[in-house]
């Protein structure tokens, strides 16, 4: 019974296969898409009939012979999947009409294996077993050459960012370089990260040398330059930032109003977190060193509790 089912299954899949191949192959302008929704099932439908029929001892062979065809049935799915949509190709199309046609006899030779001469059996197996390594082979050449495309796209990302960091350092020089001897802190604010590091360590300094550092930061604290100032006074403050406080309360609290309000509704409010942590470390150094902030972290610790992917940054806030 298991043979007959393993023979009507192989009628029913093997023979459209053939079909397919012998037939004027047609296709649209894109392509073959989508046929190997047609020559999947097929080719399952093959594999299962092998299967079935070595269950049913169609060749007399040690267990482990089969076993052996057995697991390479999968690779033999993959080829026969392959191989119909490789037919329509006028470069591979002699050498694919020909494999399935062998393949095909190949399932025939083994599912009947046990009403043959043993030769006979012998030559459909290895059709199929030749058949069945193509295909894992196809497996190989694929999963090699997506690491080949893997690893040229983060090549080629790693060199575009170091040309982007290339071409912003020797902006930045530029830019520093045409800064008058007496620049303003909102002017030097700016490149106290440069990615140029002379330009950041020379910055960084001029930053520091201000007698009256306290009270200029403090004025710039309460124009649109605070949000560039959030990273240097949480990283590299040289004094103690409690003094900045008055200047940071009203500020804090109306960035967390104005990032509330965007964040609401976004469906992915975590992909902000970098923006976002910069108002926490400000705060959270400014509130080691003793400044009062006890409002805005309050403020910023609800909203950002609130919003999904952002907890972590909340529970920053709550030792602050």
């Amino acid at each position: 019974m298991m043979l007959v089912l393993a023979n009507l299954l192989l009628l029913f899949t093997g023979g459209p296969a053939v079909l397919l191949v012998t037939s004027n192959p047609r296709t649209g302008p894109e392509g073959p898409v989508g046929a190997h929704m047609v020559t999947a099932p097929l080719a399952i439908g093959q594999a299962v009939a092998v299967g079935l029929g070595l269950a049913a001892g169609a060749l007399a062979w040690p267990g482990w012979a089969g076993a052996v065809l057995g697991i390479l049935l999968p690779g033999y799915v993959v080829a026969m999947t392959v191989l119909p949509i490789l037919a329509l190709d006028r470069r591979w199309r002699p050498l694919a009409v020909a494999a399935v046609h062998a393949a095909v006899a190949g399932c025939a030779l083994v599912v009947n294996g046990a009403a043959l001469p043993v030769a006979f059996g012998l030559a459909g197996a290895g059709l199929v077993a030749a058949v069945a390594v193509g295909g894992y082979g196809t497996l190989a050449m694929l999963w090699l050459q997506s690491m080949r495309n893997h690893a040229a796209a983060a090549a080629a990302e790693h060199e575009s960012r170091e040309r982007f960091q290339r071409e912003q350092s020797a902006w930045q020089l530029g830019e520093w370089n045409k800064l008058p001897a007496d620049a303003e802190l909102w002017q030097l604010i700016q490149f106290a990260h440069a990615l140029h590091p002379e330009v950041e360590a020379a910055c960084r300094a001029r930053i520091a040398a201000f007698p009256d550092l306290d009270a200029r930061m403090d004025a710039l604290l309460r124009t649109g330059w605070a949000e560039h100032a959030l990273r240097y006074v949480a990283e590299h403050y040289p004094h103690s930032r409690a003094a900045l406080a008055p200047a940071l309360r009203p500020f804090l609290l109306a960035e967390g109003d104005k990032w509330e309000a965007q964040l609401r509704h976004a469906e992915l409010p975590h992909t902000w977190q970098g923006n976002l942590a910069r108002y926490v470390d400000c705060m959270v150094a400014v509130r080691r060193d003793g400044g009062d902030l006890a409002e805005p972290i309050a403020r910023w610790r609800t909203m950002l509790a609130g919003l999904r992917g952002l907890a972590h940054l909340a529970s920053r806030l709550d030792v602050a």
